[in-house]
């Protein structure tokens, strides 16, 4: 049976890279209000480090669905070439991707 609330398969690596890609080149890649953009100061972990390690790094964990939303992970080098991990969700018309939150990787 299908369920109307089930959540839509998460996106393949490739189709996130696409995503990301297109989300920067129209600019709708952006900080969480609430989160992000909060810690980013506190955490020394710039908006284009954060492109930088969306752009460069690796996928080391599968998507998880959380508060109705798929949540992705990808760690990689920043700027200073420091490991971090950027966590961010994609809308569901695959427009916008908000950067949720970002962590020194371990």
């Amino acid at each position: 049976m299908i369920h109307l609330d089930a959540p839509e398969p998460s996106l393949t690596i490739q189709e996130l890279r696409q995503v990301l890609n297109s989300a920067l080149l129209r600019n709708t890649l952006t900080f969480s209000r609430k989160h992000a953009k909060h810690r980013s100061a506190e955490r020394n972990i710039t908006y284009e480090d954060a492109v930088h390690v969306c752009q460069t790094g690796i996928f080391k964990r599968d998507p998880r669905y959380e508060n109705q939303n798929w949540k992705y992970e990808v760690t990689g080098k920043d700027l200073d070439r420091e490991a971090i991990t950027v966590v961010f969700a994609v809308d569901d018309h695959k427009y916008w991707v908000t950067i949720v939150t970002f962590f020194e990787a371990s």
